[in-house]
């Protein structure tokens, strides 16, 4: 049990680095979260301030845990803050997979992060939601644009699929592809646009660049359901 404990790899199970690799004493010093000039958290920041309170040479247990980086519940409840609290709080890139003893000894070792201006707040969650929009449509477009070259790549192949009369030419399929395409941009202009609109300083991503590129990088930064900084710490 003694082992578990230190480890803490365990579901269910709370443990904190061995006191040997202890570089600071949270009972009598608590180290800032750091955020950027928004006010938003710095992760990139946190994980580094968190393990350099550590020494380096030990190595963080590989159970994983979910982090809420604005981990004070009860302050994203409130009513002083609006509906908007639970639901910045909860974005998925306010989100962390972390080593669950890397969580514990964070929790022990920070100070909870101030509560970002409530402006600040909701335009991170419009940056969210429009760059969802924007995956959700520009996935539409990726999709189709690869069945119709799968299509293509077909007929050039096996031309004979085709009825006669047609001399090789996919008349049929390019036009019922062609009009799913063209539906499809349609409803990616706007979700551009609506990206677009969302202060700079607040994208979360440049949106330059083909569709393809586009969808591979969206999916990276809203698929998941959290961020994964499991690597960064035992980096």
């Amino acid at each position: 049990m003694y082992d578990i404990l230190r480890h803490g790899d365990v579901v269910g199970v709370s443990g904190l680095p061995p006191k040997d690799y202890w570089l600071i004493d949270p009972d009598k010093e608590k180290l800032e979260t750091p955020v950027d000039d928004r006010g938003l958290i710095d992760v990139s920041g946190l994980i580094r301030v968190v393990k350099d309170s550590i020494d380096p040479a030990y190595k963080w247990p590989t159970h994983l845990s979910v982090h809420h980086l604005y981990w004070e519940d009860e302050w994203y409840s409130s009513a002083f803050i609006g509906d908007h609290g639970q639901k910045f709080r909860e974005l998925p890139i306010h989100k962390a997979l972390l080593p669950r003893v890397f969580e514990n000894w964070l929790h022990r070792v920070t100070s909870a992060p101030d509560i970002p201006d409530p402006d600040v707040m909701h335009m991170r969650i419009e940056s969210w939601q429009a760059a969802k929009l924007l995956f959700e449509s520009v996935r539409k477009v990726v999709v189709w644009e690869r069945r119709a070259r799968r299509r293509e790549s077909l007929i050039y192949r096996h031309p004979e699929i085709l009825p006669y009369e047609f001399h090789g030419e996919d008349m049929i399929g390019k036009e019922i592809l062609g009009g799913i395409l063209t539906k499809n941009f349609g409803s990616l202009e706007p979700a551009i646009e609506r990206h677009r609109r969302i202060p700079k300083e607040f994208q979360l991503l440049d949106t330059s660049g083909p569709p393809i590129q586009l969808a591979a990088a969206l999916g990276k930064l809203v698929a998941p359901k959290a961020l994964d900084l499991a690597r960064a710490v035992a980096a």
